[in-house]
């Protein structure tokens, strides 16, 4: 299993071969669409490993940043192009904060959240074991009626808030894993990004 995060300011890479695990990272002031197939090869060089000893591939689809989740998703397009032997499963963004979250801290309900820029969020609420009991939206921060106190953010995009999380390699790559046991995974042509908005450009033109 091969798991991939370019959605963030961070880059994240999770591989698993016959049960051993190997990370890897990106720091966000390095371009990610020059260097995470970069950091792949490394990664699996480092191990002894080739391509052909992957499997299959999760990626984080969204919500996030336009040119990461484009990045993403087509790198495990061009991967997987002409191979039909890897199954891939997509990642909300939103859905593996509250995996991260649920390893350190519990609440009897809680909201993930994530900046969309010009003053909104991206959000889904989650109930206390992490089940997602509401679709992902993006709304403004004057209509949100949302406790702070519930509120779980990503700690790089807002520093001065408290309840803030950490994505990590382990943790994504351990939700990788958990979705190949559970679900089916899909055919790479079927990968679709996952924005929930438009791209700056486009509402600039509206």
């Amino acid at each position: 299993m091969l798991a991939i995060s370019t959605a963030t300011k961070k880059a994240y890479i999770g591989i698993d071969y016959k049960g051993k695990k190997f990370y890897s990272e990106i720091n966000a002031d390095c371009k990610q669409s020059e260097n995470i197939l970069k950091e792949i090869d490394n990664l699996l060089e480092k191990n002894n490993l080739n391509f052909k000893d992957i499997g299959n591939i999760a990626v984080v689809v969204g919500p996030g940043s336009f040119t990461g989740i484009r990045i993403g998703v087509a790198l495990v397009k061009g991967l997987c192009a002409g191979d039909s032997n890897h199954s891939v499963y997509p990642i909300s963004t939103l859905d593996l904060m509250s995996r991260v979250y649920q390893k350190t801290k519990k609440k009897s309900e809680y909201y993930c959240v994530m900046n969309a820029l010009s003053n909104r969020i991206f959000y889904a609420k989650y109930d206390k074991n992490g089940k997602k009991i509401s679709e992902e939206e993006m709304i403004g921060l004057d209509e949100a009626n949302i406790d702070i106190h519930k509120m779980v953010f990503l700690c790089e995009e807002f520093k001065n808030l408290d309840g803030g999380v950490n994505l990590d390699a382990e943790t994504l790559l351990d939700y990788a894993l958990e979705l190949e046991r559970t679900q089916k995974g899909i055919n790479a042509k079927e990968l679709k990004p996952v924005y929930i908005r438009k791209s700056q450009a486009e509402e600039n033109i509206q």
